[in-house]
């Protein structure tokens, strides 16, 4: 059976955390195959992760085990949580990434939380995260009999909200790809639930405004701003062969807003 463990940190290539990790791992539990997802994680960016992390993890099979190393330190101490849903494991801290992952809606099939009790730990990836993943794959019982479920922190306002009385939507980017385009937190299906056919998309400022979504990047001629729902069926806003949020000065919180009419 292929046993594997992925990784994804705000670390960066240059530093030795990752090899570190990497390392303990496989000195504790031979027969793994760890799978980086990134490293170019914004420093302490839970959401970017987050958003990542659940833009990937069905793509794996059952049993594999996703270690989040992003924002494991802080001031709140966040407890470690581990969740099993979808057949797969998440180690991360409780600092609200596994909410950005699970919707509210959705249950887990286990959940656990093992507290930092040591005030000194200054790198729990390697003491505490890998510990949990060789248990993991020993099958070792992470998960106790009775436990009481903990909450799960969410961050709020991540959720675009739908004014039906104006016919207007308003979201925000949530993540920015290397190619500079603006990935929003507006679906296809949230999209869908004013049903007129003409609107206004304006990104970051009403200077920015864009009246129509399109089926591919290549709908537009070179240089010009493009809105398509990406694979993962979100509103992604784009400028052919250019960047759009360095142009544009855009981020990981700027504003999206869609206001529908009935003149057509």
């Amino acid at each position: 059976m292929l046993r594997i463990v992925t990784l994804t940190t705000d670390w960066n290539l240059s530093d030795y955390y990752i090899g570190v990790v990497k390392a303990n791992i496989l000195v504790n539990c031979n027969d793994v195959t760890i799978i980086d997802i990134s490293h170019d994680i914004s420093n302490f960016s839970v959401v970017q992760a987050g958003f990542l992390m659940k833009s990937v993890y069905k793509n794996f099979p059952d049993g594999t085990i996703h270690l989040i190393c992003v924002g494991s330190i802080s001031e709140k101490k966040e407890n470690i949580i581990v969740v099993k849903f979808d057949n797969q494991f998440f180690i991360c801290n409780n600092n609200g990434l596994i909410g950005l992952i699970i919707d509210e809606n959705q249950e887990f099939q286990n959940v656990a939380e093992i507290s930092i009790s040591t005030p000194n730990i200054t790198f729990p990836e390697k003491d505490i995260f890998v510990k949990t993943v060789c248990k993991l794959l020993r099958n070792n019982f992470v998960f106790e009999q009775g436990i009481t479920i903990p909450i799960i922190k969410r961050f709020p306002g991540l959720t675009p909200a739908i004014d039906f009385q104006r016919n207007r939507i308003e979201g925000n980017i949530i993540y920015v790809d290397s190619y500079g385009d603006a990935i929003t937190n507006i679906s296809k299906s949230v999209f869908n639930k004013i049903n007129l056919a003409s609107y206004e998309i304006f990104v970051g400022s009403p200077t920015l405004k864009i009246t129509k979504i399109s089926n591919n990047y290549y709908d537009v001629e070179e240089g010009y701003t493009v809105a398509v729902f990406n694979s993962l069926d979100l509103l992604e806003i784009a400028q052919r062969n250019g960047n759009l949020c360095e142009m544009f000065a855009l981020n990981n919180s700027s504003p999206i807003i869609i206001t529908f009419n009935n003149n057509w």
